[in-house]
């Protein structure tokens, strides 16, 4: 960390939040399946993150806004939607009584073993991105708890939960659901060992006499599982 600090004359919350993310594709590679380290693009701007809300890019509430700062630059948001809306509210909400919030979800922790949402805010990114030949800065602000539920422009829920069965064979390459209305096969990694699937949908009636069947890609097949009335074979 104090390397990188001295070498860019960064302020160590940064120096210490580029340490580790370093450490992390080092960490990957000597625990997990991580073959190699790799760098940021040519030309490429990095991210800019401090992973303390309070020093960085700290955050302060202006005339019912939130507000950040980066050094000398003071800075707001611009809000487009419902959700950023809710989330805003969520985090401005939290910021009226942090010590309170914080206490209640203290308790309930200890008193009925649960979490609940505080909202309080972790930290801030600055992300920039080159869209359409102009450099656009988009802000991602880390916050603690459950993402605000989304709503179309009718004030409908845009994600339902469904009712009924599904099945998912999740592999190292691709993934297959089906469920009484739907069935699909979604690749996962492009990069990934070529795996052949053979999946049979087979739906059945009262009596348990197939009435429907569809095969979605053919290969030769070694491993059957069944899965309520959802045959699936495999072979790698």
């Amino acid at each position: 960390m104090i390397p990188i600090g001295k070498k860019y004359s960064i302020d160590a919350v940064f120096a210490l939040t580029k340490a580790e993310d370093i450490w992390r594709g080092m960490e990957k590679c000597l625990y997990d399946n991580g073959k190699t380290t790799h760098f940021s693009k040519y030309g490429e701007l990095p991210c800019i993150r401090a992973k303390q809300i309070n020093r960085g890019i700290p955050m302060f509430v202006e005339d019912g806004k939130l507000r950040f700062k980066l050094r000398k630059m003071q800075f707001g948001i611009q809000v487009n939607d419902r959700f950023q809306s809710d989330e805003v509210n969520a985090v401005l909400s939290y910021l009226e009584n942090p010590d309170k919030m914080d206490a209640d979800a203290v308790n309930t922790l200890i008193e009925e073993a649960c979490c609940i949402d505080t909202y309080r805010p972790c930290y801030a990114t600055l992300v920039p991105r080159l869209i359409r030949g102009k450099y656009r800065v988009y802000l991602h602000l880390t916050i603690e708890g459950k993402a605000k539920p989304k709503y179309d422009r009718f004030g409908n829920p845009r994600h339902k939960y469904g009712k009924g069965m599904i099945g998912a064979d999740i592999g190292t390459q691709t993934v297959a659901y089906t469920s009484d209305t739907e069935v699909g096969l979604k690749n996962l990694s492009e990069r990934g060992n070529s795996i052949q699937t053979y999946i049979i949908v087979l739906w059945t009636g009262v009596d348990g006499q197939p009435i429907h069947r569809i095969t979605i890609l053919t290969a030769r097949s070694r491993k059957v599982k069944r899965l309520g009335n959802i045959l699936i074979a495999t072979r790698s």
